[in-house]
This record gives structure tokens, C-alpha cells and sequence, in this order.
């Protein structure tokens, strides 16, 4: 007979009051340490209150007491999810949709997951297999609009809009995706209209988020900073306090910068034979996705937009003997081939046939990782992507997809600051050590001489002048799924100037960390660095 504190336990779990169903679920296990529900749900719980890694523990072992329950690993899923460990997540999440014939939940989680890390077709199809058991479900619906939506496909998306909104007009979800494809078709009061219905609903955190996002960047559009900077920090407030806010694993990125930071100097590697990808990397928001869709529309080249590839090689280095990154100062040149052939793998995986177009891989945070890349490709054309330092916090503060860079990283402004800070120092120590092949694009300089810098870069990578590279935005919209970062809707439209310097109209909320950021102003080369005399007027 199942323990009567199981039943107490879920009735306080359903009404949010967690600490109290955590210590029942815990009194029940001191009775019996092997109760799979309870091991089951007090990882929920223990995921919820913000420790996932232990309750991915509790559901495995709930799991290996009683498997194939589909309950168990939609909820593993979740765990996993918040944890950062994406494949896994996906992976469990079939799971349960294949051990419960009709489990709509497990169809709509993974097509969500599959939509964070922008693999749009899979994540179309997991929302297709959900409309299937359920053809007017509002959330799948209104997903499904989403996901359309930022795949340029908006005449899909207004006819998919118009299912949702006979399916369930109130439906918050749905308000949502209509203020979305409202602003893309510049009906930005419509759009506002739509969240202000919004405001005095009981909004789960994750879609409140969204929600306080798209409120600020039509407030941003309208020329409010100061309200749309107060959405904005709404938005992070609540992405902060949800059960994927992912402050562990941020710890443990700021770790491994460090340490790549202070890493004793590698020998150099000696040149392979073999192709070699250009790397694209930068940090988010810097104008790595505009220049990697003027790069995919030469005909010479192929731009991989942030795929699994550097977390393939890794991957691959963790492996070693030496592990990493201590594993670098030591590489032996059979080493580095098999890095070069896990890369090649994933690359592989990703790319299809490349006709012998120039990869190029654009991932801005493999900054982080340009040591090992050195090492396995030191021939290897890098191109760096610089902005200025205030333009890029501000603009990734302002975003809501967080987990596609680095979990809980840009929540606050400080906490952007401070992984900025950390990634600069790295690079710039990095790009003084190692004799990269490099090229430097600035944003600002893009834009006010598209050809010229275009020329440069096109040089530096061995590619000749192509009139293709000007038309990126008509080739971004010919490709469907775009681009699968934060500046998806920007890089369809021809090059615009209304980005460059945007700090300035949020000099006042910036100021916190305007000193802080004053240093990479400086040795970047802009001319506004923040003075002491002039953060004292702010």
C-alpha cells in the first residue's frame, strides 16, 4: 500500500510549497531509501528548488528501481535540461514520449529544447507530432507560430496564428506569439496591445520572461529607454528566479576561463595537412551573425551558425590523458589528429557537402576555447568580431535566449560585465601569445564601409570579391530556417545604424558598470571610454 505522505507530499508540491514536500518526501525515504516515487519526486522538487545535478541523481536511481515510467523521464528531462545537458534532455524526453503512446507534454518539451538551440526542422517536427495527437492545442500552437515566425516564414506563421487564436484567443501563450509576429510585421501598437492584455495574469516565470522581453524591445523600437530597460530587467528578474537559471554552471564557465586565462604557453604546434575551417568568434552581440551571413552567401564559403563542433573538440580534449585544458601544454601530434577528426565529425554531421567551399565556423564564445583551436588548426583563419564593450552588454542583457550562450550569465547587467571581462582578458592575452592568423572586423566599421571591410575579410580568408556578399539578406531570408541566434530577424534585413552606439541612450542604467568595462572601451580603440569625471555626471 503506497505511503499516505506520498499523496501529502504531491498535494504541497502542487501548490508550489516545496521546502514542505521536499522534507516529506525525505521522511519517506528514511523509511524506505528504495521508494521510487519518492526518490522521483523529490528530485523534481530538489530540481526546483535549485539544484538540478542532485535531482537528476534521485531520478535516475527512481529510473533504475522502475523503469520506463514516461513520468519519470519527462521529468528527468526537465532536470537535465536545467543542468545544461541538452542531448541527454532530448534523449530522455523521447523516452517518454515512446513509452507513452499519446505523451503530448514529451512532444512539446523536446520541440521547445530543439528551438533554443535553433535546429528548427526537429523542432517543427516534435511540434507536428504534438498537433497531431492534439491539432488545436494552444501551446503547440502558438510554439509552432513562434518557431515560424523566426524562421522568416511569416505567412506560415500569420496562418498558424489564426488556428491558435480560434483555438484559445485568451490564451497567454498565444497573446505572446501574436505581439511577436505583430512587431516582425511592424504593427508594433498592435503588438503592445497584445501584452498589455497580459498584464494581472498569473504567468509561469519562463513565459512572464518571454513576455517582459517583447514589451522591451518594443519599448526599445519606440525610443523609451527608460521603460524598456525596466521591462528588460524584468524579464532577466524572472529568468533569475526560474528553474533554469543555471548559476552552478555559470560558476563553473568563469572556472574554466580562468584557468584557460592562466594556462602555462603550449608549444607550437607544427602545420597539418588537411583542410582548415575559418573560425568566427567574438562574444554574443558583437556582429558575429551579420558578418557569418555575409560569409554564407560568397559562393566560395559555407557558415556553420553555432553548431555542436566546438563542443565536439571539446569534448574530445576532456578525454585525453591529460585532460582540459591541462591537456594542452602536452598535445602529441597524434593527439591532434583525433581532435581534428572528432571536429571533423561533428562538423561532418552538420554541414552536409561542402563542394569545397571554405567552412566557416561561427561560434562567438569559441573565443574561449582559441587556444585549443590553435593547437588542432594553426593555420586556421581567425576572425574576430569587435563592437563596442557597452553596445554588447547592454544588447545581451536585452535577449532572452540565455542558454544558448552561457546559462545565467547575463541575468544581471554586472554578471554580462563580469563574463565579458573574463572572455576579454582571455583573448587579449591569447591574441598576444599566439601567432593567430588573424583578422579584426569592427562593427562600426562595417557599417559605415560595408565593401571595404567585406574586401579585407574576403582577402584575409583567401575568398575573392563576390557582389553575392551584399545581398546577405535576401540569402539569410532564401534560406528558411536563418539564423538560429538572438539577431535571427536582423540579419534578413539590409544593413542598418541603428545598433551602433545604442549605450548611449542607456548611459544612466549602464553606469554601474561603466568602470568596469572602461578598460576594453579603451584598448579596443573607442574614443568614449567613461571617465571618473564623466560617470560622476551620470
Amino acid at each position: 500500500m503506497a505511503d499516505p505522505r506520498l499523496s501529502q507530499a504531491s498535494a504541497l508540491q502542487q501548490a508550489g510549497r516545496f521546502p514542505e514536500a521536499r522534507a516529506l518526501y525525505e521522511a519517506v525515504l528514511r523509511d524506505d531509501p528504495d521508494e521510487p516515487d519518492a526518490l522521483h519526486l523529490l528530485g523534481v522538487v530538489l530540481a526546483r528548488l535549485g539544484d538540478p545535478r542532485a535531482g537528476v541523481t534521485l531520478i535516475e536511481r527512481a529510473l533504475a528501481l522502475k523503469p520506463g515510467q514516461p513520468a519519470y523521464s519527462f521529468n528527468l528531462g526537465n532536470a537535465l535540461r536545467a543542468l545544461g545537458r541538452s542531448e541527454a534532455a532530448l534523449a530522455a524526453y523521447l523516452q517518454a514520449a515512446e513509452a507513452r503512446p499519446g505523451f503530448l507534454k514529451a512532444h512539446l518539451a523536446r520541440g521547445n529544447l530543439l528551438f533554443e538551440l535553433g535546429r528548427h526542422e526537429e523542432s517543427e517536427a516534435a511540434y507536428g507530432q504534438a498537433l497531431a495527437l492534439a491539432p488545436d492545442h494552444p501551446a503547440a500552437l502558438a510554439r509552432l507560430v513562434l518557431l515560424l515566425e523566426r524562421s522568416h516564414r511569416l505567412e506560415e506563421a500569420e496562418a498558424a496564428l489564426e488556428r491558435a487564436l480560434a483555438a484559445a484567443p485568451a490564451e497567454p501563450l498565444v497573446s505572446l506569439a501574436a505581439a511577436r509576429v505583430a512587431r516582425r510585421l511592424g504593427a508594433h501598437e498592435q503588438a503592445l496591445e497584445r501584452l498589455t492584455a497580459l498584464e494581472g495574469n498569473q504567468l509561469p516565470p519562463d513565459l512572464a520572461a518571454e513576455a517582459a522581453f517583447e514589451r522591451g524591445a518594443l519599448l526599445d523600437r519606440a525610443g523609451m529607454p527608460n521603460r524598456a530597460f525596466t521591462a528588460f530587467a524584468e524579464a532577466n528578474r524572472l529568468l533569475a528566479e526560474g528553474p533554469r537559471f543555471g548559476a552552478e554552471l555559470t560558476a563553473a564557465y568563469l572556472d574554466l576561463i580562468g584557468r584557460l586565462t592562466d594556462l602555462p604557453a603550449a608549444p607550437e604546434p607544427t602545420a597539418m595537412d588537411g583542410p582548415t575551417p575559418a573560425f568566427l568568434i567574438g562574444f554574443p552581440r558583437s556582429g558575429n551573425t551579420l558578418l557569418g551571413q555575409i560569409l554564407d552567401a560568397h559562393p566560395g564559403a559555407r557558415t556553420l551558425d553555432e553548431t555542436p563542433t566546438v563542443r565536439a573538440l571539446v569534448a574530445a580534449a576532456e578525454r585525453l590523458p591529460g585532460g582540459y585544458p591541462d591537456g594542452l601544454v602536452g598535445l602529441t601530434q597524434d593527439q591532434r589528429e583525433s581532435l581534428r577528426a572528432a571536429y571533423f565529425h561533428a562538423a561532418d554531421a552538420v554541414a552536409g557537402p561542402r563542394d569545397g567551399a571554405l567552412l566557416v565556423d561561427k561560434q562567438p564564445l569559441a573565443t574561449v576555447h582559441v587556444g585549443l583551436i590553435h593547437q588542432v588548426f594553426p593555420e586556421a583563419p581567425i576572425v574576430f568580431a569587435q563592437r563596442h564593450p557597452l553596445d554588447v552588454v547592454l544588447s545581451c542583457f536585452m535577449q532572452a535566449l540565455k542558454a544558448h550562450y552561457a546559462p545565467g550569465g547575463f541575468v544581471t547587467l554586472e554578471r554580462t560585465a563580469a563574463l565579458y571581462g573574463a572572455v576579454m582578458t582571455l583573448w587579449q592575452r591569447a591574441a598576444q601569445r599566439l601567432p593567430l592568423a588573424l583578422r579584426v572586423v569592427r562593427y562600426e566599421d562595417l557599417v559605415e564601409d560595408f565593401e571595404g571591410q567585406v574586401r579585407g575579410l574576403l582577402d584575409h580568408l583567401g575568398l575573392a570579391w563576390d557582389p553575392a556578399v551584399a545581398g546577405f539578406a535576401e540569402h539569410a531570408r532564401a534560406r528558411g530556417g536563418g539564423s538560429a541566434t538572438p539577431s535571427y530577424s536582423q540579419v534578413t534585413k539590409p544593413l542598418y545604424d541603428s545598433a551602433r552606439y545604442r549605450w548611449r541612450a542607456y548611459a544612466r542604467e549602464l553606469a554601474p558598470v561603466m568602470a568596469e568595462l572602461a578598460p576594453y572601451v579603451n584598448s579596443f580603440g573607442y574614443s568614449d571610454a567613461p571617465t571618473s569625471d564623466r560617470l560622476a555626471d551620470i
